[in-house]
């Protein structure tokens, strides 16, 4: 059954679409294995253990992320994070016309981050893609990564099927490897939003 996160207020908003937690969260999200330690995370950003200790606590005071379980290693107990949602639900309230702003927002600043710190690790990945192969025809290259744009059409009916079916698809994929044969990990920002004819 399907998680969802309920921010229903502005302090609940701020908690989560905090710049650093949601680079936190990003890395949970991404990862292929279910969970983390906070050394796993801050080797991940390369930052110091207890700065990112005190945003996982804060995350997990606050229900967005759970212990999944604990390891002692070399007579410390570890403990592994993992999300407790599947979505992000701000909530609708037209009526309150400040709240509503505020939410729409912060909405836009989580999904902005997203978008940009992906776009960056696309361009970095192409970058460095052709530093290692400078003066090299590469048919590898080709295949590597791409993008790709279009229109979909979809009813209110059909819709919740197609994001089903989109997200299965990737998780399918989500795992280091199958049978043994090693795979390159490639990174994916999907975004799927209602297009006006302006």
């Amino acid at each position: 059954m399907k998680k969802i996160l309920y921010l229903r207020n502005n302090k609940d908003m701020r908690m989560i679409t905090d710049p650093y937690r949601l680079k936190i969260l990003q890395i949970i999200m991404k990862n292929e294995k279910i969970s983390l330690t906070v050394q796993e995370i801050a080797n991940k950003l390369g930052d110091p253990h207890g700065k990112v200790y005190y945003h996982v606590k804060k995350l997990a005071d606050y229900g967005a992320l759970e212990i999944h379980k604990t390891e002692n290693i070399n007579g410390i107990t570890a403990k592994y994070y993992k999300l407790t949602f599947d979505d992000i639900d701000f909530g609708k309230d037209p009526e309150n016309k400040s709240n509503y702003d505020f939410k729409v927002n912060q909405a836009m600043k989580m999904v902005a981050q997203f978008y940009n710190d992906s776009r960056d690790d696309y361009l970095k990945s192409i970058k460095r893609y052709a530093e290692n192969n400078k003066g090299k025809e590469n048919e590898k290259a080709k295949d590597d990564c791409f993008i790709y744009l279009s229109n979909v059409y979809l009813n209110d009916e059909i819709f919740p099927k197609f994001k089903a079916d989109v997200i299965e698809l990737i998780k399918k994929y989500s795992t280091k490897g199958n049978n043994d044969v090693s795979h390159d990990k490639k990174g994916v920002f999907l975004a799927v939003y209602p297009e006006f004819d302006d």
